[in-house]
C-alpha cells in the first residue's frame, strides 16, 4: 500500500492524506482505514484515529487490530469498562492474542474485576505475554487482605 512507504519516511501527513483517500475512494479497505488510524495515533490524533478503527470494524467486525487499538485508546482516556468492550472484541476475533489478552486484563484490572483480570492475564501468560506474570504478581498482592 502507498500510504506505508511516505510513512516510514517520516511523512506522517502525506500518509495520512493518502490513506484517507484511499479509504474514502474504496471503502472496503480496511487496512486503508487500519493504517490510517495508526499514523493518527502518531500524530497525537486519536479522536480522528479511533473513527478510522471505528470504520474497519465495521467493514470487518472480526479485525482484530483495530478493536485492540481502539480498547487502547478508551484505557489510556481512563475509560476502562469502554475499553473492557474493545478488548473482548479483540478476543474473541484473535483467541491467541496475548497483547489483547494482555490488555483486556488490565482493563479489567482497572474497572475493579480482579477475578477476570486474573483469568485474562493468565490466558496472556499462557499465550507467551512478557509482561503477564508481573502483572499476574500485582493482582495477587492486590487481592490480599
Amino acid at each position: 500500500m502507498r500510504g506505508k512507504l511516505p510513512a516510514a519516511q517520516g511523512l506522517t501527513q502525506m500518509a495520512i492524506d493518502y490513506l484517507d483517500r484511499a479509504g474514502k475512494a474504496d471503502p472496503s479497505l480496511v487496512e486503508a482505514f487500519y493504517f490510517l488510524g495508526m499514523w493518527l495515533l502518531e500524530s497525537r490524533r486519536r479522536s480522528d484515529a479511533a473513527v478510522a478503527f471505528e470504520k474497519a470494524t465495521i467493514l470487518d467486525p472480526l479485525h482484530a487490530q483495530s478493536w485492540l487499538e481502539l480498547g487502547k485508546i478508551y484505557l489510556s482516556a481512563k475509560r476502562a469498562e469502554a475499553a473492557v468492550q474493545y478488548f473482548e472484541r479483540a478476543t474473541n476475533a484473535a483467541p491467541e492474542s496475548a497483547e489483547a489478552q494482555y490488555q483486556l486484563a488490565i482493563a479489567f484490572r482497572d474497572t475493579g474485576h480482579l477475578a477476570e483480570a486474573k483469568d485474562a492475564a493468565n490466558r496472556a501468560k499462557t499465550l507467551g505475554h512478557a509482561s503477564a506474570e508481573g502483572l499476574l504478581e500485582s493482582l495477587a498482592s492486590r487481592a490480599r487482605p
